[in-house]
């Protein structure tokens, strides 16, 4: 069984690549796991950057093949270059990498100094890496970012999933749901099938070449 190293200790991400790959005979584990906690530096100025930057840091620490994912938040009603934006560096956005209450705090403060409400897209990018020359990436288009839009409140719910704070202030007002809060088959109804379906394509078909390169 191949062993593949999720290049983050979060556990939402950890299960949801676990469950697409559940298919393969890859064993996916995390750097806590391994007892590599120490995050690499995220230094590049793009998501898709920051993803191919991780993963070759995490392969040099551990040796193993690795797939990391960077996001950046982009809030659709403030000017790409207000001081406001996030961009690449999400949950470091105060100068310091934040934990899950001090990054739901960060938000919840900026989206209130707009009014209480803001539309935000996630803008992702992968990469799935088996030796610093060989690796594959997928990135969302960045027109694609309207279709994304999710109304953020400046007032979270109770429910929080662990590594993902933002989750539990994002609202979707066709469920009256935070999505902290909502099902898999809620979120079915809201997130576009074939957005997902692209993302899980291109994991299944670079898992399928990391595995014959491993032959």
């Amino acid at each position: 069984m191949q062993t593949l190293l999720i290049g983050t200790n979060n556990p939402s991400k950890l299960e949801i690549i676990r469950s697409y790959l559940a298919p393969y005979d890859v064993q996916v584990v995390s750097p806590g796991s391994l007892g590599l906690d120490d995050i690499p530096a995220e230094g590049a100025r793009t998501a898709i950057g920051n993803a191919i930057e991780k993963a070759k840091a995490w392969h040099a620490v551990s040796g193993l093949p690795v797939i990391t994912e960077d996001s950046g938040l982009v809030f659709l009603d403030l000017p790409l270059d207000h001081p406001d934006q996030p961009g690449v560096h999400v949950r470091r956005a105060a100068g310091h990498v934040m934990t899950d209450d001090e990054m739901l705090a960060w938000y919840q403060a900026i989206i209130h100094r707009h009014g209480g409400q803001l539309r935000a897209a996630w803008a992702d990018a992968w990469c799935l890496l088996s030796s610093p020359d060989c690796y594959w990436t997928y990135e969302d288009p960045f027109e694609k970012l309207e279709l994304h839009a999710r109304t953020m409140l400046d007032q979270p719910c109770d429910k929080r999933l662990p590594g993902w704070p933002l989750d539990s202030l994002t609202y979707f007002p066709q469920l009256g749901k935070y999505k902290s809060e909502m099902t898999i088959e809620e979120m079915g109804q809201v997130i576009t099938q074939t957005d997902r379906q692209a993302f899980i394509s291109w994991l299944h078909h670079s898992v399928n070449e990391m595995l014959k390169a491993e032959e």
